[in-house]
């Protein structure tokens, strides 16, 4: 997609639909006339993942540009960064945990935990909630950064999240009931808030002022559900139909939300859970993109987002990509959600950021955190302040 004027206005236009993936086009603003866009070509640049590991060096795009740094010294499974920006974590494949430092990462836990399915940071991105194990029924630990501890939760927890705060959790247990975990407790404390919990492969997600999502297993084949329960009242409504390939995240600061569908791309919400409208935008326009949750983020007003190529013809979206049986190459836009004006700030195979296929964003100030799948490393690319 060629977009070289600057302050561009982020549309919900769609382009081209193929395997179930709707391909919106981003409009141009400009005072005086206005610049054509072009569809997204190909499905030929989706690439297998290297042989060869990136360069370790920083890369930049000229003597006053954004400037990529590599900040692992091992292969990440995921990570997370302190809200401040001064410390960043890792995992390694193996569960050991390292702080990414200049010069040789500090190795801050030296427990290895078997078969990571996913971790979590805390709402103050002090601590961390790690699934491990096998995924049907897998154990689930806390870990602090402050004391470098992990600390075990009950063994029959399927599924589990954050609260409101880092000494709360909602789990969802073998026993098909939703329970609160108190961690300011010692041993925690367990309350039962519903039972008899009916989809049953579900993710759990926090919603401010008390209200828990539940979301079907997202897939590009089957139509999936999204419920919300309110923890006051016990009441569990369908906040959105099913979809195929239907998802929501937060934005780390939880102002944002990010919903996700195989038709729609990522459209970005409010936390009133409606279509976030730039005030000096059009009625009719909202900021939505072709790309996953995992690569967008926010910081206060700015949003960020990877956004990849098209699938091939006959990729099942966004399933094969889960699976790792393709990788993109990323073009990366930043918006102004209070204005609705956004840039194309780097161009896919341009530097500094060359070839990337970008996940598990996170951004602090004017630096973009995120991994690279072509790698599994992790990235700090640093932007100056005119993009």
């Amino acid at each position: 997609m060629t977009l070289t004027q600057k302050r561009l206005l982020i549309t919900g236009g769609v382009v081209v639909l193929i395997a179930a993936v709707t391909i919106f086009l981003i409009a141009t603003r400009r005072e005086n006339k206005p610049v054509a866009t072009q569809p997204i070509q190909g499905g030929e640049e989706l690439l297998p993942a290297p042989e060869a590991p990136r360069m370790d060096e920083v890369v930049t795009s000229g003597k006053s540009g954004p400037a990529l740094r590599k900040i692992s010294e091992n292969t990440v499974f995921d990570f997370w960064v302190s809200y401040d920006g001064r410390d960043i974590y890792y995992l390694g494949n193996d569960g050991r945990i390292f702080a990414g430092k200049n010069g040789p990462d500090l190795e801050v836990s030296t427990e290895k935990l078997q078969a990571l399915n996913r971790i979590e940071p805390s709402p103050s991105s002090t601590k961390i909630l790690a699934a491990f194990g096998d995924p049907r029924r897998p154990q689930w630990a806390v870990f602090g950064a402050s004391d470098r501890f992990w600390s075990p939760l009950p063994g029959n927890i399927i599924e589990a999240t954050w609260g409101k705060n880092d000494n709360q959790i909602f789990a969802f247990g073998t026993d098909d009931a939703i329970r609160e975990i108190d961690l300011s407790k010692s041993p925690f404390g367990e309350k039962t808030v519903m039972k008899n919990i009916n989809p049953k492969d579900i993710r759990l997600l926090y919603y401010p002022d008390n209200k828990l999502f539940l979301l079907e297993k997202p897939s590009g084949i089957y139509e999936s559900r999204i419920f919300q329960i309110d923890l006051k009242t016990l009441s569990i409504n369908l906040m959105f139909a099913a979809q195929k390939g239907g998802a929501l995240a937060f934005s780390e600061d939880r102002n944002w939300i990010f919903k996700y569908s195989s038709r729609d791309g990522v459209s970005l919400l409010t936390k009133a859970l409606s279509l976030l409208v730039p005030e000096e935008a059009d009625a009719d326009v909202s900021v939505s993109f072709p790309t996953l949750p995992s690569k967008c983020n926010s910081w206060q007003t700015i949003l960020f987002c990877f956004v990849p190529l098209k699938p091939a013809d006959g990729t099942l979206f966004p399933d094969d990509y889960f699976a790792g049986r393709f990788y993109s190459i990323d073009d990366l836009y930043k918006v102004d959600l209070e204005t609705g004006f956004g840039d194309l700030i780097i161009r896919r195979g341009e530097n500094p950021l060359g070839i990337v296929d970008a996940k598990n964003v996170k951004v602090r100030d004017n630096k973009i955190y995120f991994m690279d799948r072509y790698d599994n490393a992790l990235y700090e690319l640093a932007l100056t302040n005119d993009k």
